[in-house]
């Protein structure tokens, strides 16, 4: 998906994830960072 939406032209994707999902690690070698934290949950971004 982050291939599709880099040949789409987008060069910052979002998401937000429960601060508790082993997601978070995945997301994080994907290259997310964590911009906010929002009670349980991390808003992720990813530069590209």
């Amino acid at each position: 998906m982050l291939k599709r939406l880099r040949e789409a032209g987008h060069t910052t994707v979002s998401l937000s994830v429960t601060q508790n999902n082993p997601a978070v690690a995945l997301y994080k070698k994907c290259g997310f960072e964590i911009l906010s934290v929002q009670q349980d949950d991390f808003l992720m971004l990813l530069r590209q």
